[in-house]
């Protein structure tokens, strides 16, 4: 899981269709195209967080510090 540095965001006012580009801290891009509306604002909201982490089936994470909880 890495954590992301960056992204650019964007919204196709013809198409209506949102885009999103976010930035690993090994320098990776990970791109989103055609999302929904709906899809575009969860994204927008979830990368104003402090900390938010992509994992390699591209999942973006917020609330999680980066360490496992022991039982």
């Amino acid at each position: 899981m890495k954590k992301v540095l960056n992204y650019t965001i964007g919204w196709d006012t013809k198409a209506k269709e949102g885009y999103l580009t976010a930035v690993d801290e090994d320098n990776k891009s990970h791109a989103f195209g055609q999302l929904s509306q709906d899809e575009f604002r969860l994204l927008f909201d979830l990368l104003k967080e402090d900390k938010v982490f992509i994992d390699n089936n591209h999942w973006l994470i917020s609330g999680w510090e980066g360490k496992q909880v022991k039982p």
